[in-house]
């Protein structure tokens, strides 16, 4: 997963879903370390947090995306494998291959490191 600041690169969040008019129809921020209580609101947001939710917050980020639901905001927290099968397994065979098309193409518009790009094709190379 190549990630950037989303300072740096001026975007809502990590990754940006966007209609073909341009809009913003889901945002995913995406976190290595564990994740933790934010006094932000947002309308339709996924957290991956790989390394899960501090224990010490699970039962207020518990009471945070039940509130968050109620008022009709969808906050959804999980790890990315979780979050690619899902994604990936709507998209079908051909959304499969744009997706990894769209990710080649993002790599370059925004300049990323040449580690990531390296292992991005490796990762394609070993499926």
């Amino acid at each position: 997963m190549v990630t950037a600041a989303d300072s740096a690169t001026g975007m809502l969040a990590d990754l940006e879903c966007v209609s073909q008019k341009g809009e913003i129809v889901l945002a995913v921020e995406v976190k290595d370390g564990r994740l933790t209580i934010r006094d932000k609101k947002v309308s339709e947001i996924f957290f991956v947090a790989q390394q899960g939710i501090y224990p010490r917050d699970k039962a207020s980020v518990a009471d945070l995306l039940a509130r968050e639901f109620v008022s009709g905001h969808n906050v959804y927290v999980m790890d990315l494998l979780r979050l690619s099968e899902v994604v990936l397994a709507l998209l079908g065979e051909e959304g499969r291959r744009e997706f990894l098309e769209a990710v080649g193409v993002q790599l370059d518009k925004y300049r990323s490191d040449i580690a990531h790009r390296r292992a991005w094709a490796e990762l394609l190379a070993n499926t």
